[in-house]
C-alpha cells in the first residue's frame, strides 16, 4: 500500500536563493566545543523551574494559576525533550558515558522517551530529511493546509487524543518498534513510578496525574506540533539546506514558550549536528552576517509561518510516494 505525501508546497522563493555551495564553516569549530558544567546546570535549572510550577499550583488551588501551570509543564516536557536530543547527538556531555546515562535516566526517560530508539530514528531524519525513508514525513508534508484543518489538528492535540494514542502505542507496541523497545518501556515505567513516589510524598499523588500525565497528554502535543511544522511544514527533499528546513526570527516569548534551549535555530542544527544548542545562535548569526540566508527566506515570527502554513498554494508543489 502507498500513500502520496504532498511535499515542498511552500517553496516558492527557491528563485531568491543567492548561489552558494556551503553554508559558513569558518567558526564551527569553535562551536563544536561542550560546555559540561553549563549543560549540568542546565539540567539542574530545568528540574527547578519545573519543580517550582508543580509547587506553585499545588499551593494556590486556583484555576487561573492552574492553567497557565498546564502550558508551562507542557514546556517543561520540551525541554527535557530538548536535553534528551542534544544527548542523541552526543552534544550533551563530552563523556560519552556520562551522555549517554543523562540522556537516558535523567531527561528522556521522566518524559517518555525512548531514548535508544529516538537516536535511531532521529539520525535517520538528519540523514534523509524529508526523503522517502524521513521517518516523521506525514508530520512535515502537506502544507500549507487550511486553517480548519490546522485547528482541527491543534483540536486533537490539546484534547489529549493524539496523547492518549502515544500512551496506546507505548503499551501495545506498534510494528515501528524494535524488540529492544520492550526494555525501554520497562525503565520508562520504573522511572514514572519514582516521579509518582516523589509526587506522593510531597505535593500529593493526585498532581502527577494534573502536572505531569496531562500536560503530557495536552499541551506538550500543542507545542510539539508547532515545533515541528515549523521545522519542515511545507518544505521539500533538497541539497540545499535552505529548501528543507526554516528559518526563522526568534523573538523573547515564541524563545521561551515554543522553543526553550534555542530549539528555533533548527536550521544551524541541520548544518552541523554537532554543535550543542548553546552554541546554535552564533551560527545562525553567521549564516544571516555572510548572506548564506536571504532576507526574502526569515520568516519574522512563528505567527507569519503559521498564516503560510494555514494558506493553500500550489506553488512548489512536488509529491513523492511512500511505501507503507
Amino acid at each position: 500500500m502507498q500513500f502520496t505525501y504532498g511535499l515542498g508546497g511552500m517553496v516558492g522563493y527557491r528563485d531568491a536563493l543567492p548561489w552558494m555551495d556551503q553554508p559558513p564553516r569558518e567558526h564551527l569549530v569553535k562551536l563544536h566545543r561542550i560546555s559540561n558544567l553549563r549543560n549540568a546546570l542546565t539540567i539542574i535549572l530545568v528540574y527547578a523551574q519545573t519543580a517550582f510550577i508543580v509547587l506553585l499550583c499545588s499551593w494556590v488551588s486556583n484555576m487561573l494559576v492552574y492553567l497557565p501551570c498546564l502550558v508551562l509543564m507542557g514546556r517543561a516536557h520540551m525541554q527535557f525533550g530538548k536535553l534528551s536530543h542534544d544527548a542523541v547527538h552526543r552534544t550533551l556531555f563530552s563523556n560519552r558515558t556520562v551522555n549517554d546515562f543523562a540522556g537516558r535516566w535523567i531527561t528522556s526517560y521522566p518524559t517518555a522517551i525512548m531514548f535508544d530508539r529516538s537516536r535511531y530514528y532521529h539520525l535517520i531524519h538528519h540523514a534523509n530529511e524529508l526523503g522517502q525513508k524521513e521517518p516523521e514525513l506525514p508530520i512535515y508534508a502537506n502544507y500549507p493546509i487550511s486553517k480548519t484543518s490546522m485547528l482541527r489538528k491543534l483540536a486533537r492535540d490539546a484534547s489529549g487524543y493524539m496523547g492518549i494514542k502515544n500512551i496506546y502505542h507505548f503499551f501495545v507496541l506498534s510494528p515501528r518498534y524494535r524488540p529492544e523497545d520492550k526494555v525501554y518501556r520497562k525503565k520508562i515505567l520504573v522511572v514514572q513510578v519514582l516521579i509518582l513516589l516523589v509526587f506522593t510524598l510531597t505535593v500529593g499523588f493526585q498532581f502527577y496525574f494534573l502536572l505531569w500525565v496531562l500536560p503530557w497528554l495536552t499541551s506538550r502535543r500543542v507545542i510539539e506540533r508547532l515545533h515541528a511544522i515549523s521545522e519542515h511544514g511545507g518544505m521539500m527533499p533538497s541539497s540545499d539546506i535552505r529548501l528543507t528546513t526554516h528559518f526563522i526570527r526568534q523573538t523573547p516569548i515564541a524563545k521561551f514558550l515554543l522553543m526553550p534551549l534555542n530549539s528555533g535555530h533548527h536550521m544551524a542544527h541541520h548544518i552541523d549536528p554537532q554543535i550543542p544548542f548553546r552554541n546554535l545562535p552564533k551560527l545562525s548569526r553567521e549564516m544571516r552576517r555572510s548572506g548564506f540566508i536571504p532576507d526574502e527566506i526569515v520568516h519574522k515570527n512563528y505567527t507569519s509561518l503559521l498564516r503560510k502554513l494555514t494558506t493553500p498554494s500550489t506553488v512548489g508543489y512536488s509529491e513523492v510516494r511512500i511505501p507503507q
